[in-house]
């Protein structure tokens, strides 16, 4: 069976079978913009369904589908206290992250600034950029936890944007980015810390 029909098949079964809101989560999860199109001009598809395939397409890295869904006013950005930022921020989609942050309606800082957390904790430098340069994200947030996991898991581009903002505290909880950065043998990002900041014992 060829590519080409397999393709045409799942947009027969998805247009053709089934709840229409159903199916454009799923093509929204999956990233089928033909068949997100397609369906978003169904007004059978609600508000609620609309929210839920923008969280679904930011988490799997849909940038198109997330772009065509951010020009409807049916869309509720802060749904789910901006989830959206969130997932698309854990999972290193930069694109989608740019796309909220110059949209407008979005809150980097929700979930006690978990977005920028998490791209710390996971090593999606250019999302922490990102989010930095927009201004709203606190790096300091959660005692510190944008930089002591970073520092932990060696992310030494992360540790540099955190550093040179200038926010977030290198030597809170007792210096246990140093202390986390030196156990694990991260030894450039150990040495970016012994700054004027951090408490060397």
């Amino acid at each position: 069976m060829g590519k080409d029909f397999r393709k045409s098949l799942q947009l027969f079964v998805l247009l053709f079978t089934g709840n229409p809101n159903d199916k454009f989560i799923f093509a929204s999860t999956h990233g089928n913009l033909d068949v997100v199109k397609k369906l978003f001009l169904d007004r059978r598809i609600t508000s609620d369904s609309i929210d839920k395939a923008i969280i679904k397409a930011s988490q799997n890295g849909h940038t198109k589908v997330v772009k065509l869904l951010l020009q409807s006013d049916r869309v509720d950005i802060p749904m789910n206290n901006n989830y959206a930022i969130l997932q698309a921020s854990q999972n290193g989609h930069s694109e989608i992250v740019t796309l909220f942050l110059d949209d407008g309606h979005t809150d980097p800082s929700a979930w006690d600034n978990k977005a920028i957390r998490e791209a710390s904790d996971n090593g999606n430098s250019e999302v922490v950029r990102l989010l930095l340069e927009d201004g709203r994200a606190d790096p300091s947030a959660g005692n510190n936890y944008a930089i002591q996991r970073a520092s932990e898991k060696g992310h030494y581009k992360i540790v540099k944007l955190l550093l040179k903002d200038g926010r977030a505290d290198p030597s809170a909880g007792d210096n246990y980015a140093l202390y986390w950065a030196e156990k694990n043998e991260h030894a450039k990002v150990a040495k970016l810390l012994k700054d004027n900041r951090v408490l060397v014992q």
